[in-house]
């Protein structure tokens, strides 16, 4: 897709429309579209007045003298330090120098229901193990699964979501699940673990849609699942978020859709990943990993080894923020191997890496109605563009507007850390 005509698709993504008005724009490039990214930016006033400093009075002095006096203890479990020199009252320091419990402390039993890793109450940890039967470990408490494969109320997750109130939680077991879901309610959706054994939920698609859609103006929390096998579907293979997601300790993986968002399909009110992965997600033509038409969160999450002709990981159109997150091992035919960036991109501890992109931006495509935004612990690195053009921005391709905090955020990139137009404290 030439650079021209890609500017020209990303503001008309930005406005609404019908799956039959974006066809049309498909086969018949271009279309006068326009988008105006307004960036208000707030700082605190030059200067701040000065106080003239009142006499203390001796009330004052004797409140300082005490917090002076004052120092910290250390409680169960913490060990005696500089700050914290000794235990907390009634608790003693034991061979290892943390604080435990009083001298003849009986540490306590795990209860039945209990579950997990849980304080003692002598400064110890019980391990309590998993649960027994059709159970899952929530908070440290067995609770029953309300969907199993054998002896629940539902062997479907469907039906479970059919059958609840809005607001309540659908517990369901380790299993293999091969349905489409739809949430038209507000829900949350807990299951016993996102890896691809026995001992995890996995809810598979049937190879013909989205493997779960969210409806608009819905609230839903999904947590500990696999989400794969979504296949067929115009734009978001594996979940189409039309509502308020979160997801927790997720995978979305194996997933593919015919046009935009092979793993993820953002178009309602939020996104917000956490301890997630979204991996070996296909799109037909932009964003491998996530499409996002409305704001998107990653905190401590990864987006890899997905692949599309534009954003091989994220490509998006509205805010987009990365917290002690990883996009790495995407690739694009053609522009933003990691991300394309159309709207505001802020990362923070983040990385990009080991990305590759056909044309230009091995890591990061900014367009001319992007903002891309590094604090000094995030890095540009090891990314891959053509090699055919030493400007073609192997860390990074710049249209619009990049601020980086450091020379060390784009580095060891190739053919060259950016192109395109310059990027302060970038190094080639």
């Amino acid at each position: 897709m030439g650079v021209t005509l890609f500017d020209q698709f990303a503001r008309t993504l930005v406005a609404p429309t019908t799956r039959r008005r974006i066809g049309r724009w498909l086969s018949a490039f271009p279309i006068a579209a326009s988008l105006a990214v307004l960036r208000n930016e707030t700082s605190d006033a030059a200067g701040h007045r000065h106080k003239t400093q009142q006499p203390r009075t001796d009330r004052q002095r004797l409140q300082e003298q005490g917090k002076k006096k004052h120092k910290k203890c250390a409680q169960v479990g913490q060990a005696t330090s500089k700050k914290r020199k000794q235990c907390c009252t009634g608790l003693v320091r034991d061979g290892s120098g943390v604080c435990a419990g009083p001298p003849g402390c009986t540490p306590a039993t795990c209860a039945p229901t209990t579950c997990g890793s849980v304080p003692d109450g002598c400064g110890g940890t019980l391990s309590c193990g998993n649960c027994a039967g059709n159970n899952l470990c929530i908070s440290e408490t067995c609770q029953p699964c309300d969907v199993c494969e054998s002896g629940c109320i539902f062997r479907s997750v469907q039906a479970a979501i059919d059958a609840a109130i809005g607001g309540e939680t659908i517990r369901i077991c380790a299993g293999l699940y091969t349905e489409d879901l739809t949430i038209d309610q507000d829900l949350t959706l807990i299951g016993a673990g996102d890896g691809n054994s026995s001992g995890n939920t996995i809810l598979q698609g049937s190879g013909t849609f989205t493997v779960v859609r969210i409806d608009v103006g819905i609230t839903v929390s999904l947590q500990r699942l696999r989400i794969t096998g979504g296949a067929g579907a115009f734009e978001g293979g594996g979940i189409r978020n039309f509502g308020k997601l979160g997801l927790t300790d997720c995978t979305v993986t194996g997933n593919n859709a015919t046009s935009f968002g092979g793993g993820i399909l953002n178009g309602g009110t939020s996104l917000t990943l956490t301890g997630c992965r979204v991996s070996g997600n296909t799109a037909g033509i932009n964003g491998g990993g996530i499409f996002a038409r409305s704001p998107v969160e990653l905190i401590n999450s990864s987006v890899t080894g997905n692949t599309a002709d534009n954003g091989g990981g994220i490509i998006h159109v509205a805010p987009v923020t990365l917290t002690g997150s990883t996009v790495s091992g995407n690739t694009a035919s053609d522009l933003g191997g990691g991300i394309v960036s159309t709207g505001p991109l802020k990362l923070i501890n983040s990385d990009v890496t080991g990305n590759t992109a056909g044309t230009r931006g091995g890591g990061i495509f900014n367009s001319s109605i992007g903002t891309v935004t590094c604090d000094a612990a995030s890095r540009v690195t090891e990314n891959h563009a053509s090699p055919g053009n030493a400007d073609n921005g192997g860390g990074v391709f710049n249209f619009g507007t990049v601020t980086l905090s450091s020379a060390d955020n784009v580095t060891g990139n190739t053919p060259d850390n950016c192109g395109g137009i310059a990027v302060p404290l970038c190094n080639g």
